[in-house]
C-alpha cells in the first residue's frame, strides 16, 4: 500500500490517512493540495512526518487527532467503534502514570488507550516492537499500581 492512500478499517466508515502540513501557516490537510501547494499562502506543503520513525511507522491522522502510526490509529477506531456501540466506556487517549518509588519520580509512563469494560479499568498500548525501556516500564505500572497493561 502506498503512503497517504486512504484505506478502510473493517466496516468503519473513517479512512485513515498520512496528513500534510504547510510550514508557513499552521494549515493542515488530509490530502495533498493541487500541486503541492497551500492554497492559503501557496507555500510549498510538506507530508507529517517526513522524517522516517526509527521503526517505520508512520503518523496518521483519524478524527483530527494525529497518531504516531497506522497501528495505533486502527486500534483507535477499534476501540471507538466499540464504544459506540455501548461495549466500553471511558476511552482515554494518552493517560499518563507518574512511577514515584520512596517519594523519587522515577519516570512517567504514558500509555495508549485507558477504557473500562464491564466495570473494569484496561490499559492499552499498540506495540510493533517492545522496547528494553518498554518492558521496563510495564514491569515498573503493574507492580506500582497493579495494572496488566495489554498490547494491542
Amino acid at each position: 500500500m502506498r503512503t497517504g492512500t486512504p484505506r478502510f478499517h473493517g466496516d468503519n466508515d473513517v479512512k485513515l490517512h498520512t496528513a500534510y502540513l504547510c510550514p508557513a501557516c499552521p494549515q493542515s490537510f488530509q490530502t495533498k493540495p493541487k500541486r503541492g501547494r497551500c492554497p492559503t499562502c501557496r507555500g510549498p506543503v510538506s507530508k507529517l512526518g517526513t522524517k522516517r520513525h526509527k521503526f517505520g511507522a508512520v503518523p496518521t491522522i483519524v478524527d483530527g487527532i494525529r497518531f504516531a502510526s497506522k497501528h495505533e490509529a486502527s486500534c483507535y477506531v477499534t476501540l471507538k467503534a466499540r464504544e459506540k456501540a455501548g461495549e466500553i466506556s471511558g476511552l482515554t487517549l494518552q493517560p499518563e502514570f507518574v512511577c514515584r518509588v520512596s517519594g523519587y519520580k522515577i519516570c512517567t509512563y504514558r500509555a495508549d488507550f485507558e477504557w473500562i469494560d464491564n466495570g473494569l479499568q484496561f490499559v492499552g498500548d499498540a506495540k510493533g516492537y517492545r522496547t528494553p525501556v518498554y518492558k521496563l516500564k510495564k514491569k515498573l505500572v503493574n507492580a506500582l499500581f497493579g495494572i496488566d497493561i495489554l498490547e494491542l
